[in-house]
């Protein structure tokens, strides 16, 4: 009896599996070419749970593919659908940039306004006196970014309210001049929400909700508290550290509540009709929205306006904005010119499939890229150096001009590291000093490779050539003190 139960329920499972694979291949044969190649390809990630999260993709208004894959929670095996709502991260700063900009246009406020004129008892003298709301949505200003080790080792359920963010900013020199250069610091987008509640009168997700999500139909973004209960949300999942090989979620890994630098929830139809929005001037003239969208810096292949990112892959326009964290790889990018709007919104790790989403549904609708080469010439290399060892990975490189990308060597070392597959991950990490030897972040890198496998003179050697290459390398200053004391 219980060798028929078994076997009539594995039967019902390959029957179900067979049935849902024909419902898939059906769908696809009803989309267009580019489409069914994507859909396919997703839908081949998530059979290897190398994909978690769901796709939209629409062309001069229409939506041609919209699909979710994988599970929105793994316990429960609660799959991923269109309606789920994923965590965006930074993309958040869009919204913030545009009630700026909304701001800006009923004339409560100038880009050149410095933020003591606003906010006249702003602590940090020379924030008050130097930094303009231009340094603040551009990442211009040198205020140093709030994610530190403070933040981190603190309970973030102490985090909800803009204010509960200040101690750890606001009274911090600055890192740099104002507007000498760029710096990613989700600090500065702090400051614009105490701006906004400031000069607007109402708290900042009262202000999003009346004036960007009301405005465009936007009924499932929001700024949620995620240590209550959510409605179809999903919950984000990054590689254990504790369970080697599993995933783990990401309640106590960021603060429980979104704001002005990101960390709220959407849905796919939500980001796309903010995308409409946006091209169609409903929250901003055409004008500001030529502002935002355009670049204050970076380079002809990359540059960031006003919480907006600007690429040019293959001379065609994107702008829009990506968020990644612990569990959260997120996306909107409209390709103003082709009229392409794609948003990607997954549940797990940037490196755990995002990217790879991201730059597959870049090739279709563009083309191949040097960043796309790049990005999977080197997911081979990695794949060869850990079937076969350093050596082969090495003799890959030498057979082509194409360059490694040094982000996603570096990230699958520490994806290595936390399965505590410490040789390989020191193999991953001496293939990126071989190709990137300026660059002390890989030396930092191998040298906590060396620390966790126990090889103790190697880790400061390494830690020692990192601070050649930065004698600023905070991180590597630390570690060498503590190993010294040991």
């Amino acid at each position: 009896m219980k060798s028929y139960l078994k076997f009539t329920l594995l039967s019902l499972v390959h029957l179900s599996y067979l049935v849902c694979y024909q419902v898939q291949a059906q769908e696809r044969a009803n989309l267009p070419e580019k489409m069914n190649t994507i859909a396919h390809y997703l839908e081949a990630l998530t059979q290897r749970d190398a994909f978690s999260g769901a796709v939209l993709i629409a062309k001069d208004g229409k939506v041609l593919l919209e699909k979710a894959y994988n599970y929105a929670h793994l316990g429960f095996k609660v799959p991923n659908t269109v309606h789920t709502k994923f965590g965006i991260a930074s993309m958040g700063k869009m919204f913030t940039s545009v009630a700026i900009m909304q701001l800006m246009e009923k004339g409560k406020l100038s880009l050149e306004d410095k933020v003591g004129k606003i906010l006249p008892n702003y602590p940090h003298k020379r924030v008050r006196e130097e930094v303009t709301i231009h340094h603040l949505l551009t990442h211009t200003s040198g205020m140093p970014n709030f994610m530190t080790r403070d933040f981190y080792k603190t309970s973030k359920e102490q985090y909800r309210a803009l204010e509960d963010f200040s101690p750890l900013y606001q009274t911090k020199p600055l890192l740099f001049a104002p507007g000498k250069r760029f710096s990613y610091t989700n600090s500065g987008y702090l400051v614009l929400g105490l701006i906004i509640e400031k000069l607007s009168g109402k708290k900042y997700d009262e202000y999003l909700q009346e004036h960007i999500f009301k405005v465009a139909n936007m009924k499932n973004t929001g700024n949620f508290d995620t240590d209550h209960p959510v409605e179809n949300c999903a919950v984000g999942y990054t590689q254990s550290d504790v369970y080697p090989s599993n995933w783990k979620n990401n309640w106590f890994m960021g603060a429980v509540k979104g704001g002005p630098a990101g960390g709220g929830y959407t849905t796919l139809q939500d980001m796309f009709l903010f995308a409409q929005g946006l091209q169609s001037q409903l929250f901003l003239s055409k004008e500001n929205v030529e502002i935002l969208t355009t670049p204050k810096s970076g380079n002809k292949n990359w540059g960031y306006g006003y919480g907006s990112q600007c690429f040019s892959p293959n001379k065609q326009r994107v702008v829009g904005h990506s968020g990644g964290h612990w569990g959260v790889g997120s996306e909107l990018r409209i390709f103003t010119e082709l009229g392409y709007t794609v948003v990607l919104l997954t549940n797990r790790d940037l490196e755990a499939g995002f990217l790879e989403a991201r730059y597959f549904i870049q090739d279709q609708l563009v083309g191949a890229t040097s960043t796309t080469q790049s990005y999977f010439f080197t997911k081979r290399v990695m794949e060869a150096v850990q079937k076969k060892g350093l050596e082969a990975g090495k003799k890959m490189i030498k057979t082509t001009s194409v360059e490694l990308s040094e982000r996603a060597l570096n990230g699958r070392g520490y994806q290595l590291l936390k399965q505590k597959k410490y040789l390989q991950a020191i193999d991953m990490f001496r293939l990126e000093v071989t190709a990137f030897p300026q660059s002390y972040d890989a030396y930092d890198s191998l040298g906590e490779a060396y620390i966790k496998s126990g090889n103790i003179p190697l880790a400061i050697k390494h830690y020692k050539k990192s601070l050649t290459l930065n004698p600023k390398n905070e991180n590597a200053i630390r570690k060498l003190a503590k190993m010294k004391a040991k």
